[in-house]
């Protein structure tokens, strides 16, 4: 099957899980383009994949799908397809690292899982695992010659790999490019960035080793535009959740909601609020300046109000 191509489309506003939408391409050959890579989240890709699940299919050899599932049996997507009775489960990784044997080894241990949870609503379908990710060829051999591979292949309808890379046109567009079986491209693709992002890539760097422990900065790009994540981890979110409603919360947790409460409601930026493995703030400018002038001025609110040397808060 050729690799199926899509115009990444970055939100321009408040997003739910993934800050860009997408348009498949029927005409666009990979010769136009150039791969990069997305530095994206693993959890961005995932749902970016599940809200494009019918070219997920078509790239694969199916139909639309019939039904479209996340996370049944710590499966990261699943679809159906009906005509073939068969349920195809992909574990995604992101594009750092090579975790193409990981992959397999989670597909493997996770297969009678999944045909458990699914026997009930499609009884007498296959099952058809997907390992999704951004691998050499090399890498791929190595998780094939593994016994998770081959339980595969002794227990699933004919196991593969989706492997996907970012890609760039010469007008600058950026696309996400997914193919069966081999890497769309043929070498690796760098990041794709410019230097008003690297000063706040620096810049966010900076001001996360400045926090409190257990809080961080990480900063994106989408399609050009920028987006910084705030967090505080597991560890803090666990002694948010468990502390008794009303008492005073830990020096950390205290500060990431006191630098939420100074961000939301901002006229230059978008704030968008989780909880998940962490707690969240990603923020995105409201403009398209060029020099991420309020994401600057987030990072030094970020640092008044959660520093390590930050002032206690007015009574």
């Amino acid at each position: 099957m050729m690799p199926i191509v899509l115009r990444i489309i970055p939100v321009e506003g408040q997003w739910h899980e993934v800050p860009a939408n997408a348009e498949a391409l029927d005409s666009f050959t990979i010769r136009e383009l150039a791969p990069i890579d997305l530095l994206w989240r693993e959890a961005w890709v995932e749902a970016f994949l599940a809200e494009n699940a019918g070219a997920v299919a078509a790239c694969l050899g199916y139909g639309t799908p019939s039904a479209v599932f996340r996370q049944i049996a710590d499966m990261d997507l699943a679809f159906v397809d009906a005509p073939s009775k068969t349920v195809v489960v992909l574990e995604v990784k992101n594009q750092s690292g090579d975790h193409a044997t990981e992959a397999v080894c989670q597909l493997a241990r996770n297969l009678e899982r999944a045909e458990r949870a699914l026997h009930v609503t499609y009884p007498g379908y296959g099952i058809r695992p997907v390992a999704c990710g951004s691998w050499s060829a090399a890498q791929v051999k190595r998780a094939q010659d593994t016994n998770a591979w081959h339980h595969l292949q002794e227990h699933s309808k004919d196991p593969t790999f989706a492997l996907y890379s970012g890609a760039r046109s010469i007008h600058g567009g950026e696309y996400f490019v997914l193919g069966e079986g081999t890497a769309p491209f043929n070498r690796r693709g760098k990041r794709a960035s410019n230097e008003s992002f690297e000063q706040l890539e620096r810049h966010a760097r900076e001001i996360s080793e400045q926090l409190l422990p257990g809080l961080g900065i990480t900063s994106y790009q989408v399609g050009g535009r920028a987006i910084l994540r705030f967090t505080a981890g597991s560890l803090l979110r666990d002694k948010h959740l468990r502390a008794v409603h009303g008492s005073r919360p830990p020096e950390a947790v205290e500060a990431f909601f006191r630098v939420e409460a100074s961000l939301v409601g901002s006229p230059d930026l978008f704030v968008r609020s989780f909880m998940g493995q962490r707690l969240e703030i990603f923020l995105q400018a409201k403009a398209e300046d060029c020099s991420f002038t309020a994401l600057h001025e987030a990072l030094a609110q970020i640092h008044r109000q959660a520093g390590r040397s930050s002032p206690e808060p007015a009574a």
